[in-house]
C-alpha cells in the first residue's frame, strides 16, 4: 500500500487529508490568521490632509486676488470655508478609524500639517468675508 492511498486522493503531497494544500484555511485551526496576515502599521490619512491643504490655500489665493469682485470673494469663502473644513473633518473622521486598528504610526508632522491648514482655511475666511463686507458697503 501506498503512502498516498492512506490518506485518500491528493495525499500528503496535496496538504495532508484532502484539506486542498498546504497553507489554505483548512490547515489553521479555528480559522486563524497566519502569521503576519493582514497586519499592516496605519497611519494618518495623508490625502485629505493634501485636499484640506490644497482647498485653503486655493481658498486664500482667490480671496486675495479677488477680493474687490464679489464672485471670486464668495468662491474664496466657499474654498476656504465650507469645502476646507468638509475636508479637515473628513481627515479627523479618517484618522480617528486609523487610530482604533492595532498597530497606528502616529505622526506629530500631521498633527502640526492638520492645524495649519486649519489656520491657512480661517486667513481664507476672513479675507473673504472682509471681500464681501466691503462689496456691501459700496452698495
Amino acid at each position: 500500500m501506498d503512502v498516498d492511498d492512506v490518506f485518500g486522493a491528493g495525499g500528503a503531497a496535496a496538504g495532508g487529508f484532502g484539506t486542498g494544500g498546504s497553507g489554505s484555511d483548512a490547515d489553521r485551526p479555528f480559522g486563524a490568521p497566519s502569521v503576519g496576515s493582514g497586519l499592516m502599521q496605519a497611519g494618518p490619512p495623508w490625502t485629505w490632509l493634501a485636499i484640506e491643504w490644497a482647498l485653503a490655500v486655493v481658498g486664500l489665493a482667490v480671496a486675495v486676488l479677488g477680493s474687490r469682485v464679489l464672485g471670486l470673494a464668495l468662491a474664496g469663502w466657499l474654498l476656504s470655508g465650507p469645502l476646507a473644513i468638509l475636508a479637515a473633518s473628513t481627515f479627523t473622521v479618517r484618522d480617528t478609524q486609523a487610530r482604533t486598528r492595532p498597530f497606528y504610526g502616529e505622526r506629530d508632522l500631521a498633527r502640526y500639517l492638520h492645524i495649519g491648514g486649519l489656520v491657512v482655511a480661517a486667513a481664507g475666511i476672513v479675507v473673504a468675508s472682509l471681500g464681501i463686507a466691503g462689496w456691501a458697503g459700496r452698495i
